[in-house]
């Protein structure tokens, strides 16, 4: 047993794997993956997280995503994942298994408003722009932290102008700019399972706000919503970062190898035609299932049984005081 994985997350997954037909494993890359350091360049993949999601992706009946907000040419340069299904610029670009790489959404960021913002963050020592060819980021993490709320600030007046043109996502330590009308992960994790069959489980992990679309709509298709590292996110699971996630990931894997096979859970669970019953069940997060292509329900029907009536709201504003992330 590991001692970081919580007792209701484990048996959340126990519950209902017995009668899963499939698993598919969507995650994060930065914060989920791998731990938060002070330049995007420096991440790297810890060998033992990079044995895990392999493995778990060789398993029969399982697949495996990772869903990044950098793009895929950085994402595949600190990652070499085979068998793994890779989304980059949080769902503007994909590679699938056979190795092509598909771009999603046909616009484009106004070159003189990354010229402009490029320098006006010459004026704000630590801060920068990250060029990721579809997509930019502004990291302020080295922004001296009194400095923080002005900056933050500042660059909303600058990008307001613009506001038709982008979507603009407060992450921690980072503002995220895709063109207006991007998809995003939910529509990557759309893609990604194709016609949904409710007899599998879902997981999806993910830490920041580009992630929340996803976390949401794992728990609008029944699935498990896990948010990893501190609280910035709601889901109703918790892991405490990417070593709590190593560990999860170890331990799902030996949980799908050992589960029992489909046909003897059915007979253990007794009844006549139990067999054919749980080969139909959807395998749903203790809600009904919808169908894929479902609208959001409202928040107050996506809680989980146990769920407090309010979970913490994630802000859209970075944080006055808090040392957070450059994604």
């Amino acid at each position: 047993m590991h001692p970081t994985l919580s007792g209701r997350l484990r048996s959340a997954i126990t519950n209902l794997l017995p009668q899963a037909r499939g698993l598919h494993v969507a995650s994060d890359f930065d914060g989920t993956l791998v731990p938060i350091v002070a330049h995007p360049r420096q991440t790297v993949l810890a060998d033992r997280m990079r044995h895990a999601l392999v493995t778990l992706a060789s398993l029969p009946d399982v697949k495996v995503a990772v869903m990044s907000g950098r793009s895929l040419a950085d994402l595949e340069s600190h990652a070499d994942l085979p068998g793994i299904h890779l989304v980059g610029l949080a769902g503007l670009e994909s590679r699938d298994l056979t190795g092509a790489r598909h771009v999603h959404g046909k616009g484009r960021i106004d070159p003189a408003l990354i010229e402009g913002l490029r320098e006006w963050c010459q004026h704000h020592p630590g801060s920068w722009v990250e060029d990721k060819g579809l997509a930019f980021s502004i990291h302020y993490r080295a922004v001296p932290a009194p400095s923080r709320p002005d900056f933050v600030h500042g660059l909303s007046r600058c990008l307001a102008p613009h506001g038709a043109m982008l979507e603009v996502t407060h992450g921690l330590m980072v503002v995220e700019l895709r063109p207006a009308g991007s998809p995003d992960k939910a529509a990557a994790l759309d893609r990604w399972l194709g016609s949904w069959e409710p007899q599998k489980l879902l997981i999806y992990l993910g830490d920041d706000a580009n992630d929340m679309p996803a976390l949401a709509r794992a728990r609008e298709l029944g699935g498990v919503a896990v948010a990893v590292g501190p609280r910035h996110v709601e889901a109703p699971e918790h892991l405490a970062g990417p070593q709590a996630t190593t560990d999860f990931l170890e331990w799902l894997i030996d949980l799908w190898r050992t589960r029992p096979p489909m046909e003897r859970a059915a007979e253990t669970s007794g009844g006549e035609g139990s067999k054919e019953a749980a080969a139909a069940a959807p395998v749903t997060n203790g809600r009904p299932t919808p169908s894929h292509d479902s609208p959001p329900r409202p928040e107050s029907a996506q809680r989980t049984p146990g769920e407090p009536d309010r979970a913490p709201r994630l802000r859209t504003d970075p944080p006055r005081s808090r040392d957070l992330r450059a994604q």
